[in-house]
C-alpha cells in the first residue's frame, strides 16, 4: 500500500479529513444502535500501487493514499467508508454495490446513499 507518511502538519491535516469521515460513519452507526470500534488511520504515499486505500480485513486499521486525499478528494467519503467496511466487518468487494465495488464510481456517492450502504454491511 506504499509507505506510511511521517506525521507533519500537512499529514496531520490530511489525516484529519479522513477522521472527519470516520466520525460521520460512527455517528450514523450509533444513531442506528451500532457501536463502531476504534479504527487506526494511516496516510500513505503512492509508491508502487494505484490503490486509493486499503483496510485490513477485521483488523480495524485503514490506509488512505495521497491520491485519495488530493486527486480523488471528491470521492474521499466513498474510499473511507469502503475501507471501513473491510477493516471492521471483514466483507470483501462486491461488484454489484456502489460502495464495495473495487473501482471508483464516476460520480461520488452522496452522504445519504453512502450511509445507507454502510449500514447494510454493518447490519449483516
Amino acid at each position: 500500500m506504499g509507505n506510511n507518511l511521517k506525521m507533519s502538519n500537512e499529514v496531520y491535516a490530511l489525516r484529519r479529513e479522513v477522521m472527519n469521515h470516520l466520525y460521520e460513519a460512527k455517528n450514523t452507526l450509533r444513531a442506528n444502535g451500532i457501536q463502531m470500534p476504534r479504527v487506526d488511520v494511516r496516510v500513505t504515499d503512492n509508491k508502487g500501487h494505484d490503490a486509493l486505500g486499503m483496510g485490513r480485513l477485521n483488523g480495524n486499521i485503514i490506509w488512505i493514499s495521497l491520491s485519495s486525499l488530493k486527486t480523488w478528494k471528491a470521492h474521499l467519503r466513498d474510499v473511507v467508508y469502503h475501507e471501513l467496511v473491510h477493516a471492521v466487518t471483514g466483507f470483501e468487494h462486491d461488484d454489484n454495490c456502489r460502495l464495495m465495488c473495487p473501482c471508483v464510481n464516476i460520480k461520488p456517492l452522496d452522504k445519504a446513499e453512502a450511509d445507507t450502504l454502510l449500514l447494510k454491511y454493518f447490519k449483516k
